[in-house]
């Protein structure tokens, strides 16, 4: 980070020195090439000599004609001419904080405006706007998204169909299974080469989609992880495939296990738990005809609690009370079901209902 402000103390020994550090020789990126601060003046760089030393001429000599002028060798000021146009202390701040913005844009992922709020929200909470103009997001977002396509190697990150999304190159090598497209449908599926070995080892898979932080174009995104050894007291699940979809149909999921076998041939799980999506568990059961299909019991409990609320059994607690033991009967063995239900039923009253 090019600048930090810890505490208004530092802030304000910013705004007020007038004999800066022979090492604070602080160089950023501009488009038009690198750019030093320093002592609350902005240097372009003019020229390297031989012996080793850069010359930086202040940004205003041309429009005030002032002669300020910085050489630097090996990162420290060898001289320092003085200036004849006014220091902007805060306007070097920003500088600095914008840059940072950039750089987070290109080695981050969180979204731009987040990053931006983020980091120029500190330079108002030490007032620095009582003094200068922040700028906008609207007029740097545009510097803001060029870093982060050029650091991915794209033209764009935001796409309004599936066809047109892009993929970047430093990311097919590491972590894109597959990319499967026709004329109305793609399928992006990610997966490391370390997920496709477990896959092709793994017995019990799970499965589930998410929509709300799904990236647009796709519809949902659809994960698939994998029970690498869990036991009664610990849990050892993790996710081994992520897979973007334009939909929920059956066909879709069908292409998608079809891609996944093909990438993954050993690929032969013994049992597949979902959440009771009847076209995902189909197109399980008819790739892969003789794995064991089973339902989430999270979302089995779900459903009965919903299925109780439009029968409007959620009212009455003795009746609340017997949906929630019914829910248990799923952990019965299978020849045990009708029995424990009977067992429910006839402590249950239906209050003549």
């Amino acid at each position: 980070m090019l600048i930090s402000v810890p505490n208004q103390l530092f802030l304000l020994r910013e705004f007020c020195s007038r004999q800066p550090n022979k090492r604070a020789t602080e160089r950023q990126v501009e488009r038009g090439g690198l750019l030093l601060l320093r002592g609350g003046y902005q240097h372009n760089k003019k020229r390297e000599n031989k012996n080793g030393t850069t010359v930086w001429c202040c940004v205003k000599w041309q429009t005030r004609k002032c002669r300020g002028r910085v050489v630097t060798k090996n990162n420290l000021v060898v001289s320092d001419d003085p200036h004849t146009c006014q220091p902007n202390f805060a306007a070097n701040i920003i500088k600095k904080q914008l840059n940072q913005c950039r750089k987070l844009a290109a080695t981050k992922s969180d979204p731009i405006p987040t990053l931006f709020n983020n980091e120029m929200s500190s330079l108002a909470d030490f007032g620095l706007d009582l003094v200068a103009t922040i700028p906008k997001f609207t007029s740097i977002k545009n510097s803001l998204y060029h870093s982060r396509n050029k650091a991915l190697g794209v033209k764009r990150t935001t796409f309004q169909t599936a066809s047109a999304v892009e993929i970047p190159d430093a990311y097919k090598d590491k972590i894109l299974l597959a990319d499967y497209t026709d004329q109305r449908n793609r399928i992006i599926v990610f997966g490391t080469h370390n997920a496709k070995h477990l896959l092709a080892t793994v017995e019990h898979i799970f499965a589930d989609g998410t929509f709300k932080i799904c990236p647009k174009p796709f519809y949902q995104l659809y994960t698939i992880h994998g029970d690498l050894g869990s036991s009664e007291e610990t849990s050892n699940v993790v996710p081994l495939v992520y897979a973007l979809l334009l939909n929920k149909k059956q066909a879709t999921y069908e292409i998608l296990f079809q891609i996944i076998k093909s990438q993954v041939p050993d690929w032969n799980p013994k049992k597949f738990q979902s959440d009771y999506e009847a076209a995902a568990m189909n197109a399980m059961q008819k790739i892969m005809p003789n794995c064991k299909i089973v339902g989430c019991y999270f979302h089995f409990k779900s459903a009965l609690r919903k299925k109780a609320k439009e029968l409007k059994l959620n009212k009455n607690p003795v009746h609340k009370a017997h949906v929630a033991i019914c829910g248990a009967l799923s952990l019965l063995p299978q020849h045990l079901i009708s029995d424990g239900y009977l067992y429910i039923m006839e402590d249950c009253s239906n209050n003549g209902q």
